[in-house]
């Protein structure tokens, strides 16, 4: 099975939320037909608890700034 793996990262001095969320999506809508695609943000600020229950719900995969720097382990991207 190929996988495609789209992200998006921001660095900034607030949460990431859904703004970040549906900016990637809407790219991934336009370039993932008929592909498997994974979506991972990445935010060194963190990221809003909505968005986390709908990640963890959706299976997407946030990547925070202690994950970065390996104070947590890394996500598996897969299985999906």
């Amino acid at each position: 099975m190929t996988v495609t793996v789209l992200g998006e990262c921001k660095f900034r001095g607030d949460a990431s939320g859904f703004e970040v969320y549906n900016s990637l999506k809407s790219k991934a809508d336009a370039l993932s037909r008929d592909r498997t695609v994974r979506l991972m943000l990445f935010s060194a600020s963190g990221f809003k608890d909505n968005l986390v229950l709908f990640a963890e719900e959706n299976g997407i995969i946030l990547v925070d700034l202690d994950t970065l720097i390996s104070r947590k382990p890394a996500p598996e991207i897969l299985p999906i």
